[in-house]
């Protein structure tokens, strides 16, 4: 959103215009604080990244590492939780619109045969149709975009109808928030 907010028409019930208004200001201090390198010091995460946090390292720490795909509509936050994962030294890679093909091939390749690697992070834009992540356990899609059959598709990147294999998606989002109408 470009120009002046403040002068802004407001809805006569502007709960929601306000909300929204706040999400876009903690985006904004978010890419603020990458921007500045706040990560490399960040001792505190938000609501949503404290339980991902906490269900990675319950992943990390339990005897089978289950594989994990981590799903999110910014490529912005891939790169903060990337970071977040190295310095903890939670092997994992990256899968976005960014990534070259090769970059792409590389990542699911080490996903796939890499028994370090237990996490893939991917936009869910680029985890499209076609991809196939059957060795992954969970899924975890920490927000969402709002197109719904992306997030099919995304959940169907660790589903494959021949697999025996229980596939467990985990969906966040806090209530009282677009995203839980999405639900």
């Amino acid at each position: 959103i470009e120009g002046d907010l403040s002068k802004a028409e407001v809805p006569s019930n502007s709960t929601d215009y306000e909300d929204l208004l706040h999400g876009l200001g903690m985006l904004e201090e978010l890419k603020a604080g990458l921007r500045s390198g706040d990560w490399k010091t960040r001792t505190s995460f938000s609501g949503k990244m404290q339980v991902l946090l906490a269900q990675c390292e319950d992943i990390v720490q339990s005897k089978a590492k289950p594989q994990t795909i981590i799903f999110s509509e910014s490529v912005v936050l891939i790169t903060e939780i990337k970071r977040v994962f190295d310095a903890r030294r939670w092997r994992s890679v990256v899968y976005t619109g960014n990534c070259n093909q090769e970059q792409k091939s590389a990542a699911v390749r080490t996903f796939g045969t890499d028994t370090t690697c237990t996490f893939i992070l991917m936009s869910i834009k680029a985890g499209g149709t076609g991809l196939n992540l059957g060795m992954a356990r969970n899924v975890i899609i920490y927000d969402t975009g709002w197109n719904p059959a992306a997030l099919k598709q995304a959940e169907a990147r660790a589903h494959r109808a021949s697999s025996k294999e229980e596939v467990h998606v985990f969906k966040y989002f806090i209530p009282g928030t677009l995203d839980e109408q999405q639900y």
